[in-house]
């Protein structure tokens, strides 16, 4: 029995309770450790046990609390504190039932580097410190929970991929048997003493990746909750890692992820009556830009979304993520923006943050959009093929923006053009890389600001490696051509990419298809026709992936066996193999970079593409089965491989086109516009990487 949880029954406190956490019913944002039986109140920043938990519920000054401490202890002589060493599982937990070692297998540290991008340094920190471990008779990762110098629990993460998902996940996630009910992984980054900062995540690897994403300066404890169910675990680390050391709680970060899950999580705060800012502790939520922060890692999102817990809503994904717009999302063309030193530093730079994060949850509510239907994604993939140079979240934006763009440029890139942007237009904001000057000192690339005056000097003297990397993104504001004073004559001039002026005639097809057999064997992808192919399910082609060969049916119309080449080419440079990717999602993928490639050449594909992705994907209905910020990374490996191809195949067809048109005597007939009628492609489910 809780000393504290006597003293509300004396008191008459009601209270609540779940497992073996309590909290009174008029101060819930309070949670009582009956197990060991300290109370840590959130709003406040406030933890101790029964004499701290009397002054801070009853609002009492020392010297009542010490009185009416004693009024209790004299009708309760048989209360005493329970030993906090106390544990509720009666079955002590066993890290050699896990056949756990210090040494990471090939597979566990390849899941971890290449699957996971978790740094190779920061995994062999962690392996040193003993926080990342290997069951190795089952090849899972282990991350130990520690009490002090103990451990008393630990996460599992499996490295097998599984074919059919368990509870919707490819690889096994679980918790030891026997673990602490109220411990998890942590992981202290910064320097200094006693964390001041706490961030609280879903998972080890999460923990990780927010931590290499975000690299705190001041001392920040990291938590990882082992799954959101485990109600008041945060509460026990921060007490047992900063509390204890004698740190106390400034600032309160919930990381968790971007699902249902993890904002009902963050809402309990709210409900609980927590402030986001009550003048002692300041309670901040982070809102990864994809499903999760590991995901973010993986994408280089190194623009943290933080707001306020005040302005957090638990249907944040449709209202705060998706708020609605800014009432001025842009700048007129006629309008300057202010210079930074027309403006305090501190309220500029704050000003832009919150601009950054407003357009990162412009761009996750406008994605959603476009991921509904095949219809939507055809949609989306035709403006992609307009802006093949803009990763997939700058598309967005631009399409969110303005829906008919068909070029867009920087004011100085228009001006130096001889272009004006017409009075009262208003400009479209997109991110732009900030590219930081590093230098490479013994394995590791260091910012060029944070290394010695003798190393910049060594590195302006060429004698260490330097290179620029991409450290956060800025907003910066882009003008489409039909805001300017630009003739359409003059278009191409800041529109390298624009879609061919097709005509629907074998010579273009032939020019199109040698352009894509070339860029095809620059990536060492063979390419062969066949009169008749090894499956008799496949009705076109197929990409082989172990000796990287695309097979066509050589009896195809030349337009027909182009298509066939993009959809193939998709599964090749997508690297998609049956045991990695599931079929809908590869053939989805496959299809929408031919789509992407093929509208930026001229050719309409709707008519066959849409019932081809509603075939393999039941209407988009085995998509939606994932988490979205899984379909964000569905569309940008689409976007960064067609991009690939037409940045491959532009240059050589408009060589092999120029040299034709220079031989040719007769004119050849142009349709009256760009585009070619669509292709009858046909629809057939196929049981390999095929088209």
């Amino acid at each position: 029995m809780s000393e504290i949880q006597d003293y509300m029954d004396w008191a008459g406190i009601t209270y609540e309770k779940s497992g073996h956490w309590i909290w009174p019913t008029d101060r819930d944002s309070m949670r009582v450790n009956l197990n060991k039986d300290y109370f840590n109140r959130f709003s406040t920043g406030v933890w101790g046990h029964l004499p701290e938990f009397v002054a801070e519920h009853d609002d009492l000054t020392p010297t009542e609390a010490k009185k009416r401490l004693a009024d209790f202890q004299q009708d309760n002589p048989q209360s005493r504190r329970v030993d906090r060493s106390t544990t509720v599982d009666s079955q002590p937990f066993d890290l050699s039932a896990l056949h756990a070692e210090r040494q990471l297998s090939t597979k566990c540290r390849d899941y971890l580097i290449k699957a996971r991008k978790i740094p190779t340094k920061l995994v062999d920190q962690l392996v040193k410190q003993g926080q990342i471990m290997e069951d190795t008779q089952h090849h899972n990762l282990v991350f130990p929970w520690y009490q002090g110098d103990k451990i008393v629990g630990a996460d599992l993460q499996g490295t097998t991929y599984m074919e059919d998902p368990h509870q919707g996940r490819h690889y096994f996630k679980g918790i030891a048997r026997h673990s602490a009910h109220d411990f998890g992984w942590t992981q202290v980054v910064g320097e200094g003493g006693a964390p001041t900062r706490a961030v609280i995540c879903e998972a080890p690897i999460d923990a990780m990746s927010y931590g290499q994403l975000f690299a705190p300066q001041e001392p920040t404890l990291i938590v990882s909750l082992g799954g959101v169910e485990k109600k008041g675990v945060f509460a026990n680390m921060i007490a047992e890692r900063i509390g204890d050391h004698g740190g106390k709680l400034k600032e309160l970060v919930l990381a968790t992820d971007n699902d249902d899950a993890g904002r009902q999580f963050i809402q309990q705060f709210k409900d609980a009556g927590i402030q986001g800012d009550n003048g002692r502790v300041k309670v901040n939520v982070a809102i990864p830009h994809e499903k999760d922060w590991n995901d973010d890692l993986k994408d280089d999102q190194t623009v943290q979304q933080l707001i306020s817990l005040d302005h957090f809503s638990s249907s944040v994904s449709e209202t705060k993520i998706q708020e609605k717009q800014p009432a001025k999302q842009s700048t007129p063309a006629d309008t300057p923006e202010p210079a930074a030193e027309d403006t305090p530093k501190e309220s500029y730079t704050e000003k832009r943050r919150q601009e950054i994060a407003q357009y990162s949850k412009q761009v996750l509510a406008a994605a959603r959009k476009v991921t509904r239907t095949p219809e939507d994604l055809l949609e989306m993939a035709d403006f992609m093929a307009r802006f093949p140079q803009y990763s997939f979240h700058n598309q967005v934006l631009i399409k969110e923006q303005k829906a008919g763009a068909l070029a867009v440029a920087g004011f100085t890139k228009l001006k130096q053009l001889g272009a004006k942007v017409q009075k009262g237009q208003h400009g479209i904001k997109i991110f732009a890389p900030n590219m930081v000057k590093h230098v490479k000192i013994s394995d590791d690339w260091v910012p060029l600001n944070q290394v010695t005056s003798e190393q910049k000097q060594a590195a302006n003297k060429h004698q260490l490696p330097t290179k620029e990397l991409i450290k956060g993104y800025r907003l910066v504001t882009v003008f489409d051509v039909t805001q300017t004073t630009m003739k359409a004559a003059d278009y191409p001039k800041i529109y390298p990419n624009r879609p061919y002026e097709f005509p629907s005639n074998p010579e273009n097809i032939a020019d199109l298809t040698q352009a894509v057999d070339e860029f095809a064997k620059g990536q060492r992808i063979t390419i062969q026709e066949r009169a008749y192919l090894n499956s008799k399910s496949v009705a076109k082609g197929y990409y082989a992936p172990d000796t990287k060969a695309i097979v066509i049916q050589s009896g195809l119309p030349d337009s027909e066996k182009l298509k066939v080449r993009l959809h193939e080419m998709g599964h090749a440079l997508l690297e998609h193999q049956a045991d990695k990717v599931s079929r809908p999602i590869a053939e989805l993928q496959a299809e929408l970079t031919s789509a992407v490639v093929m509208k930026h050449c001229g050719i309409n594909v709707e008519r066959e593409a849409v019932p081809y992705i509603s075939a393999w994907t039941d209407h988009l209905q085995k998509l939606d089965e994932r988490q979205f910020g899984q379909q964000m990374t569905i569309i940008n490996d689409v976007n960064r491989a067609s991009r690939k191809i037409i940045e491959g195949i532009d240059p050589r067809y408009r060589e092999l086109e120029k040299s034709r048109t220079q031989t040719m005597v007769q004119k050849v007939p142009t349709l009256e516009k760009p585009g070619m009628e669509p292709l009858d492609m046909g629809i057939q489910r196929q049981h390999s990487l095929s088209r």
